[in-house]
């Protein structure tokens, strides 16, 4: 009986909490951006709702981190191919940190990667 009751405590306790974030919310919404920069509330963090909460910026910063993380995992993972298998993806060793932060150089696609007489191909003349 004792653990039914404490079960509904804590059911009850996570909604009351859930209650007040969102009433919470709502007020500070109405506030002007000088009134939440005052008390150090994020704008951006109250509008992605109660699940951004405290809404004083470590939201965003979980997710940079995050981020941080997966970039740091793929440039071990970039760093332990050969030099043959990174030219393969366009980049050399050099510029495994700036190609995994900003994304690889782009290529004209315009131009053609080969020339069709060079291969043997017949030229049709108008």
């Amino acid at each position: 009986m004792f653990k039914q009751l404490k079960a509904f405590g804590t059911i009850y306790e996570n909604y009351m909490i859930r209650r007040g974030r969102i009433a919470a919310r709502r007020i500070l919404l109405m506030q002007d951006k000088k009134t939440l920069q005052d008390i150090g509330i994020l704008r951006d963090e109250l509008l992605g709702g109660i699940q951004n909460w405290p809404w004083d910026g470590s939201a965003t910063k979980q997710k940079l981190d995050s981020q941080r993380i997966k970039q740091l995992k793929a440039i071990r993972e970039l760093s332990h191919y050969s030099d043959r298998e990174l030219q393969d993806i366009g980049i050399n060793r050099g510029m495994i940190t700036d190609a995994v932060i900003n994304g690889r150089p782009t290529y004209d696609t315009d131009q053609p990667t080969h020339s069709p007489t060079g291969s043997g191909a017949r030229q049709e003349v108008a």
